[in-house]
């Protein structure tokens, strides 16, 4: 039973019009009294729930002037149009000339039908995301004991090529073998990143809460909430309750979030998620590649190796640099993945 968002205005009219419709007066009060008299042994609609309706239209009038819009669930208001001569809602707010063609109507739907505009899965030996968003962040990771180490043998004569291609092939190995634990430590930074100091979660949530600016309009917010709960069955709170408190609103979000993820896909969206996954597990290995610059630099200094110095240096430089300033990339980085994500799922 999922919720639509329609014209506080309009349906603050029907319920008044109900109400006179019937000799009641047209207040709380008096559409209690016609609920608790006209739909006694109702499951849905009570006189209760007229009522609440009512102060709800009237609330968000005022919060939010003739534009504001409320969350109803269209059983309910089907069956309060009824009962005021119209077919359902759909039928009162053409009849007010509110033009409905562009709000998601029916039931729920099979979310298999998303899966149609995926691009097919092409045969990879090697996965573009494990290659792109944690082996290359960890070979950075490594790179300055790659440089220690050819430094060292540059000072060796007669240093065969296979020794090179060896040591190519060995610090790959580490990297692989150092991705994993790179990528959990990311997840740390991103934890602290997103969730930490009141931070609201990630852009794909937060770019969707009614009362958060961003380059989606409150139309576009309704539909993505709608497609949500008619796609994959969650429901969201009203637009006056996430600005009262928007904690559950964001959970939803999130939830929404990821089961879109997993169904929603497309080469730009992976493009965007690798970009991401590096520059957050980046921040690690930034880490990681600071610290072993110490040793590099401690054997420079001894054998008076001004260029391994310089580059170790500025490689150590680049390292902390990215550290103390990572949050700024990997937002921005996050944001353009979530447009994407967004974006895509609102035009299936």
């Amino acid at each position: 039973m999922a919720e639509e968002g329609y014209p506080a205005r309009l349906l603050l009219d029907l319920l008044k019009d109900l109400a006179l419709n019937y000799e009641y007066q047209p207040t709380a009060s008096g559409l209690r009294q016609f609920g608790d008299e006209h739909f006694k042994g109702s499951t849905t609609v009570k006189g209760a729930y007229l009522k609440n309706r009512f102060y709800d239209c009237e609330k968000a009038l005022k919060s939010n002037g003739e534009n504001a819009t409320l969350n109803v669930r269209d059983e309910y208001f089907d069956a309060i149009a009824v009962k005021a001569g119209y077919k359902d809602l759909l039928d009162y707010l053409k009849a007010k000339g509110y033009k409905t063609q562009n709000k998601p109507v029916g039931g729920h739907l099979n979310h298999q039908v998303l899966y149609q505009r995926n691009p097919p899965e092409s045969a990879e030996w090697l996965d573009k995301y494990v290659l792109g968003a944690r082996v290359l962040p960890a070979f950075l990771g490594v790179t300055p004991v790659v440089i220690l180490v050819y430094f060292m043998l540059l000072q060796q004569p007669q240093t065969s090529v296979a020794v090179y291609l060896t040591g190519i092939v060995i610090c790959f190995l580490l990297a692989w073998g150092l991705s994993g634990w790179l990528a959990t430590r990311g997840k740390y930074w991103e934890n602290r990143l997103f969730f930490g100091d009141g931070n609201k979660g990630f852009a794909t949530a937060y770019f969707m809460l009614y009362h958060e600016p961003s380059k989606y309009s409150i139309e576009q917010k309704q539909l993505y909430r709608s497609k949500v709960a008619r796609y994959f069955n969650i429901d969201f709170p009203k637009k006056e309750d996430e600005q009262e408190d928007d904690t559950l609103a964001l959970q939803r979000l999130h939830r929404a979030a990821f089961t879109i993820k997993n169904v929603v896909k497309s080469v730009v969206i992976r493009s965007a998620l690798i970009r991401y996954g590096f520059l957050r597990n980046l921040i690690p290995s930034a880490i990681l590649a600071a610290v072993l610059c110490l040793p590099g630099l401690v054997y420079a200094w001894w054998q008076a190796d001004l260029i391994l110095m310089i580059l170790l240096g500025l490689y150590a430089f680049a390292s902390i640099y990215y550290y103390l300033f990572h949050e700024k990339a990997v937002r921005r980085a996050s944001e353009a993945y979530a447009r994407y994500l967004i974006d895509e799922f609102l035009s299936r």
